[in-house]
């Protein structure tokens, strides 16, 4: 299947570790990266010329809406119709929380959907490929929480993306928003008209806002759709 890799990465040093996490895979997806500075942006590019992984496209966007609304606003038009498989990954570090937390969240997710010990993006698309149904996969999480602050921003969102209300009071999310996915199947989020204006400067709250909304409607976006999602399990390995 053809696919590409959303990267934002913010944080450009983390980078080196996410080509070496996607070395274990014969699968090789096209890779278009976001940054939030022209000095992230030509450190990226010399990684990328260390590692001899070509990425398709690098670009600076605002430091604004974190690694989510590039994804949606910006990524849909340079896709086209080219690929079957996104996957929407970033440089996760949470600076509000100990070192070792931010570190083990990334590594999770990482770990679930990219590789290292196992070759998940092969595992992913080889899911994908076998089961049409599927538009959504992302790590089975335990730790998972529910709307907490988020609710009343995410029944708004959901009027404007068309999905049934009230929402569900349990449900599942990609906690961290890093995820695989059919384009087809994130149509509502991709048409959503959602501004920069709408978005809060950093530093961001640590929860209530637009994405933190967001990231907890990614499955319900997915179902309106007409898909379902699958999670990934990789024994040990925990946030």
């Amino acid at each position: 299947m053809k696919a590409a890799i959303h990267g934002h990465f913010h944080y450009p040093e983390l980078l080196g570790e996410f080509l070496r996490s996607l070395e274990i895979n014969q699968s090789r997806p096209d890779l278009f990266i976001t940054t939030t500075s022209e000095t992230a942006r030509v450190e990226i590019n010399r990684e990328l010329e260390r590692s001899g992984w070509s990425a398709f496209e690098v670009w600076v966007v605002p430091n604004q809406g974190r690694d989510i609304f590039p994804f949606i606003k910006e990524l849909p038009a340079r896709l086209g119709k080219n690929y079957d498989i996104v996957g929407h990954l970033h440089g996760k570090k949470s600076k509000h929380l100990p070192l070792q937390m931010g570190t083990r969240w990334r590594n999770f997710a990482w770990q679930h959907l990219v590789g290292d010990q196992h070759p998940m993006v092969d595992t992913i698309l080889a899911a994908f490929a076998k089961h049409p149904d599927i538009g959504l996969v992302f790590p089975e999480d335990p730790h998972l929480f529910g709307w907490e602050v988020n609710e009343e921003s995410a029944t708004r969102l959901a009027v404007s993306m068309g999905i049934a209300i009230p929402l569900p009071i349990h449900f599942d999310f990609p906690v961290g928003t890093m995820f695989w996915a059919r384009p087809d199947a994130l149509q509502p989020l991709f048409e959503l008209d959602l501004d920069l204006s709408e978005i809060p400067a950093e530093p961001l709250a640590l929860d209530g806002t637009t994405l933190h909304a967001l990231e907890r409607l990614i499955p319900m976006v997915v179902a309106k759709a007409g898909f379902e999602y699958a999670t990934t399990h990789v024994s040990g390995i925990n946030r």
